[in-house]
């Protein structure tokens, strides 16, 4: 058994099909020869690039996940602010004993109120949308962006979500749209998608 192994080096994402392999072969004198096909191609993921976003020069402002919200939509339990009495329907897990134990009479613990935030990255693929001489470089850009800011907030181990435009010559259709979680696999399911997808031509339904 012979095994031939072949390096590829890919510069540029994309979804790329490979094969179905032909393969032929015979003896040095050509008495006897063989043939073998392949019944279907292999397909190749490359993923986009991805940066941090000091390198792309996009310093966040915002802090992307849980942000203080003046709003009592959510209880912390990891930021304590204070205590309060009891009242009816309290939960016992709330209780402080020991605050409790020093003013005698039972105090129930106050937290800071929290808002999760769940980032959606959107991107923009409408062929209409770009220049005529940047659509290749401006759309490959927007796509690095989008890679790297999914890659950010997940990084974060915040969750993080995907919309676009764009087609995917997977399916042959328009994205659908990928909604916020977190953890390693999902941001791995965004990167695939951003691998495949292309400009979208505004008259495509």
């Amino acid at each position: 058994m012979t095994q031939r192994r072949f390096a590829l080096h890919c510069h540029r994402r994309g979804y790329y099909e490979i094969g179905p392999l032909s393969l032929h072969t015979g003896d040095l004198f050509g008495f006897a020869e063989s043939s073998w096909q392949e019944t279907s191609p292999h397909f190749l993921t490359v993923y986009p690039k991805v940066h941090s976003l000091a390198d792309l020069g996009l310093p966040s402002l915002l802090p992307f996940g849980d942000m203080r919200s003046p709003q009592r939509l959510f209880q912390d339990p990891t930021r304590m602010s204070g205590v309060r009495p009891y009242a009816t329907g309290d939960s016992m897990r709330h209780i402080h004993w020991r605050a409790s134990a020093r003013e005698d009479t039972l105090l129930v613990k106050k937290y800071q109120p929290s808002m999760a935030l769940n980032s959606t990255v959107v991107l923009d693929l409408d062929r209409s949308g770009f220049p005529y001489r940047e659509e290749y470089s401006g759309s490959e850009w927007a796509i690095v962006l989008a890679a790297s800011l999914a890659s950010h907030v997940a990084d974060q181990r915040q969750e993080v979500g995907f919309i676009s435009n764009g087609a995917d010559p997977h399916s042959g259709a328009e994205v659908l749209a990928v909604p916020a979680r977190n953890g390693r696999g999902h941001l791995m399911g965004i990167l695939e998608i951003l691998a495949r997808i292309q400009l979208r031509d505004p008259t495509q339904g």
